[in-house]
């Protein structure tokens, strides 16, 4: 007996829109202004003085290893950072 492990929900019109989402050059991935807002948003809501998003939690991970070992030695921008993950 087969079971399927999952099944696409994705209309075609889905695909059709992230293609065009992909191709368009003027559409920003990451770093775009809305990033910058949610960052700002995030800082004020927390206290801090700056607020970063990752593209992964392997990214914010490598942030939070970096940040907790002698690697502040050899990157003077994480001295006195703290790290608030959130998901």
């Amino acid at each position: 007996m087969k079971w399927p492990l999952n099944t696409s929900h994705f209309t075609f019109l889905d695909r059709l829109k992230i293609c065009l989402f992909f191709l368009n050059p003027k559409k920003i991935w990451t770093m775009g202004a809305e990033v910058e807002s949610l960052e700002n948003t995030m800082a004020k809501y927390t206290g801090a003085r700056y607020a970063i998003f990752t593209s992964s939690g392997s990214a914010a991970n490598t942030l939070i290893a970096m940040s907790l070992t002698k690697a502040k030695l050899f990157f003077p921008l994480l001295r006195g950072l703290h790290l608030l993950p959130l998901l």
